[in-house]
């Protein structure tokens, strides 16, 4: 399409301070008194259409940049200040926005806020006829109140009731046809006895003076004081990558404060909280209740309930301990046990935006997130998207002092079973994969077992509202796994797989244990020699001594719970010569002796 020829306007303006793109069309074509779709036709903003998408106020083409600088006389570089451009590397949804790259909820692009004291402008006479200033930064949800009226922002007509920019607009200028309209007057259509016909009624625009309403309350120094460090992020003398960073986290610290409220509320002496649940239970129910709105962790634009939400997530993003500030914000289930929708919204931003924040901020996140994700396979697990360790690190049965740490309190569960369960998941939190998988992996999926594997266990648990508890205790796990010495028990299982205790060796360790000489006749009995290899190859892996791939005789012999029966002093001193030996093995496997040198045992 070619493009209109555009000429100077007869008089133009100086833009305001901070002024938007929408508020120094409204302020000029209501000195020129022309209509505001008139108004961007001549300056190449559109082609005749009244249709102009509101996306222009983020930024404009190179083309539109010229021809408006042509026809208001300003510079490219004031007629790119009007719009949102310049807060590209300060603001990530702007660049979001430029590049087209996700759905965005953190810049408003159907609505405003506005502060009546700002329309009403200063004792210029220049706003005094045109009106004062709408600013660019309104757009932003991050900008909840003016510091300068100490107010908070409004986004309802005080006559109407309605967004000041109408309930579905979709236009960069609503009713933009209409002429002699005051910039600080609404815009919103309102049912009338005479005007425009539209859907079985007379429609008329509301034209109500929102410069002449007094705002009902004013913001606590917390909300003046957060509004003050945002501004302060936003400006363009602040180091642009902390500013990003900054936002990144904040939003993302929001989006769950919405998902979670109100447990995300956590300043419980904010007065606006009333509100935030107000807005936020009309987003969940009633006629908003869409499964988008539902589901949408995207802010508010009632200016209160934004500044409830954002103080809380502030709070968190400043503590000293984010993952332990994070902890009220843990997933809920709905009834039926599926967990909440909106936390998968979540999931999916943080995701997109998780390379834009911190590495500390990145590590106290993934704790929220779904701890073993579908891959869309039934039964099969992504590993997670953070951990230090190796799934060969993680022995197939939970060490005692483990279990003892983090796994109590868990009852009407076997306790074999638990510490089976949570070898099973660490392994799925690194290598992903399927339970059975994992099992396989830590050798404890033999055929014609019933080990009793996480399915189960987690249905349990959910019941008795222990589920939350649980994933707690295996990310605390996980934690402190890697700052242990990290043991390689994958190699110590693959070295033992066809080990037994060597006959000669079983003497020599039965000579070196003071027992009772009527004890000594063991020494004959080869089903206690399996038996002990069995002891030793749980205690070298850290398995359960049922999945030792010793003789399939062996297994089903009741000879193998020799060492588990009785306490006499004979067999406590062998147990301690056994473990003494296991740890011999335990060593040389650890330093890489080859197969065949274990094979042969340690004689030394």
């Amino acid at each position: 399409m070619n493009r209109t020829r555009v000429t100077p306007l007869p008089r133009s303006l100086d833009p305001l301070p901070g002024e938007s793109l929408t508020g120094f069309l409204l302020r000029l074509s209501y000195r020129l008194a022309v209509p505001p779709a008139d108004l961007m036709r001549r300056t190449g903003l559109s082609q005749g259409s009244t249709y102009v998408s509101p996306v222009l106020s983020t930024a404009l083409t190179a083309a539109m940049i010229e021809d408006f600088s042509v026809a208001t006389r300003l510079s490219p570089a004031e007629v790119e200040a009007l719009t949102l451009r310049p807060l590209t590397r300060h603001f990530p949804p702007v660049r979001q926005a430029l590049q087209k790259a996700m759905k965005l909820h953190w810049l408003f692009g159907k609505v405003t806020r506005y502060c009546p004291r700002c329309l009403a402008g200063d004792d210029s006479l220049i706003q005094r006829r045109y009106g004062g200033t709408w600013p660019a930064l309104w757009r932003l949800p991050d900008v909840f109140l003016c510091i300068e009226h100490r107010c908070f922002l409004e986004h309802l007509c005080p006559a109407c009731g309605q967004p000041i920019t109408g309930n579905k607009n979709r236009r960069l200028i609503s009713r933009s046809a209409a002429v002699g309209l005051h910039p600080a007057q609404c815009r919103a259509s309102v049912a009338s006895t005479s005007g425009q016909w539209s859907r079985g009624q007379f429609i008329a625009i509301c034209g109500a003076r929102l410069d002449q309403f007094t705002p009902p309350d004013a913001p606590s120094q917390q909300h003046i004081d957060l509004q003050a460090r945002i501004l302060a992020k936003l400006d363009p003398h602040h180091p642009a990558e902390q500013s990003a960073r900054y936002f990144s986290e904040l939003h993302l610290l929001s989006s769950l404060v919405i998902a979670t409220w109100p447990a995300g509320n956590l300043q419980a002496l904010d007065p606006t909280a009333i509100t935030t649940d107000r807005v936020l239970a009309e987003r969940r129910s009633g006629e908003e209740a869409s499964l988008a709105a539902f589901t949408s962790n995207a802010p508010p634009v009632e200016a209160r309930a934004c500044a409830a939400i954002l103080l809380s997530a502030d709070s968190i993003h400043s503590a000293p301990d984010r993952s332990t500030a994070m902890s009220p914000l843990m997933p809920t289930y709905e009834s039926g046990g599926r967990r909440a929708q909106r936390y998968n919204t979540w999931e999916f931003a943080f995701k997109a935006a998780r390379q834009e924040c911190s590495p500390e901020f990145q590590r106290a996140a993934v704790t929220i997130l779904t701890k073993y994700q579908h891959t869309g396979q039934k039964g099969r697990r992504r590993p997670h998207p953070q951990a230090d360790f190796c799934a060969q690190h993680v022995p197939a049965f939970l060490l005692d002092e483990w279990a003892d740490r983090y796994f109590t309190g868990f009852p009407g569960v076997a306790p074999d079973s638990l510490r089976r369960s949570v070898a099973v998941l660490l392994v799925q939190r690194v290598k992903g994969g399927s339970a059975p998988e994992a099992a396989k992996f830590l050798g404890i999926n033999q055929s014609g077992k019933h080990t009793g594997l996480v399915t189960g266990l987690t249905r349990h648990l959910r019941s008795l509202g222990l589920l939350d508890k649980f994933h707690s205790a295996i990310d605390s796990l996980a934690e402190e796994l890697p700052r242990t010495s990290l043991i390689n028990y994958r190699r110590r299982r693959e070295a033992m797989l066809d080990w037994t205790l060597p006959t000669d060796t079983w003497h020599d360790l039965l000579e070196r244990t003071p027992m009772p000489r009527a004890q000594r006749d063991i020494a004959h009995d080869d089903r206690k020699r399996l038996s002990c290899s069995i002891y030793i190859w749980a205690q070298v892996t850290k398995g359960e001594q049922r999945f030792a791939p010793c003789p399939p005789g062996a297994r089903s012999d009741p000879g193998r719970h020799y060492l588990t029966r009785g306490s006499s002093t004979g067999y406590t001193a062998l147990k301690r010569t056994l473990d003494t030996h296991a740890k011999h093995l335990s060593a040389a496997i650890d330093a890489g002796h080859s197969t065949g040198q274990i094979a042969h045992s340690l004689d030394n």
